[in-house]
């Protein structure tokens, strides 16, 4: 028995150290120097593109913002200083979400075409789509929302839902969803989730309504200056009551309204303790007076 109970304190023990332990993050000399090499080459790109905002060079950064964050890829920390130039160079380029818009126009023709072949720096038609929405999750531009917010009313499907994982919609208004969350402060869901259900995209496009209606603005993470589609705003707006082709039961259902807003919505109620009172006095004063007109006829 002894044997056995030092046998399982033993495998506890080794479970526990092998759970806790972590993988080395040295990396060698020579993958050091290939990694700041490749740092370097992309700062190089991020110049060219503000200097040269080409197409081409505007497909490279976009390119370089979507791999520079991946440790697998780029294992020293300093990726994400890198990351956070090429992000900065591409959004003090004017036209960066109105070309990437654009590049989504071209996936869906390529689609439409029946051309799945490889496309540079996206891979096919999909993958073409999701990359673009996740380049412009990264951008916290008041451009990048309203493109983002367009794609809210696009639920078409490139390939059959059903080949994929349960769970894991295609369409771009669910993967604008997902990037929104990820570039939001105060986004109407947090859920990442439920994003694919139905009242959510509701919230959603009801939320994007009112942002391009002006009645309400946003916040990115990490910045507690409002925006609206237009630029930075003078103080933070949410929508009043009575939104012009909203009905007032979805709009209660957008996180974010103020509370007096939502108490003018709905009628104010009163107490109800008096008029049990009222009632049960006026049932006692009929059965006081029944019994003393009783007791006046028996006299």
């Amino acid at each position: 028995m002894d044997t056995i109970i030092c046998g399982a304190v033993f495998l506890v023990v080794l479970l526990g150290s092998i759970a806790n332990s972590e993988p080395s993050s040295e990396i060698s000399e020579a993958e050091k120097a290939e990694t700041l090499a490749a740092f370097e080459k992309w700062e190089k790109v991020a110049m060219e593109a503000v200097k040269n905002p080409s197409d081409e060079n505007l497909l490279l950064l976009g390119l370089g913002i979507r791999k520079i964050g991946k440790k697998n890829i780029y294992p020293l920390e300093e990726r994400m200083e890198v990351k956070e130039e090429l992000v900065n160079a591409m959004c003090s380029i004017p036209r960066h979400a109105e070309f990437f818009q654009s590049e989504m126009e071209r996936a869906w023709k390529l689609w439409e075409e029946g051309n799945n072949n490889v496309i540079a720096h996206y891979g096919d038609p999909d993958l073409m789509r999701l990359y673009v929405v996740n380049i412009l999750g990264e951008l916290k531009t008041p451009q990048s929302v309203k493109v983002l917010g367009g794609f809210l009313s696009d639920t078409r499907h490139m390939l059959d839902p059903r080949l994929y994982d349960v769970g894991i919609p295609t369409a771009n208004a669910y993967l604008s969803q997902q990037a929104l969350i990820r570039l939001l402060d105060d986004p109407p869901t947090f859920d990442e989730e439920l994003f694919a259900r139905a009242e959510n995209l509701r919230t959603w496009q009801l939320w994007f309504e009112q942002v391009k209606a002006g009645t309400r603005t946003f916040r990115f993470k990490g910045d507690p200056q409002p925006y609206t589609l237009t630029g930075p705003a003078e103080r933070e707006l949410r929508p009043g009551q009575g939104l012009a082709g909203v009905e007032e039961r979805n709009l209660r259902r957008v996180p974010g309204v103020a509370e007096e807003e939502r108490a003018e919505e709905q009628p104010d109620e009163k107490p109800l303790w008096w008029v049990g009172l009222v009632a049960g006095t006026g049932i006692l004063l009929i059965a006081i007076w029944r019994m003393v007109g009783r007791g006046k006829s028996h006299g």
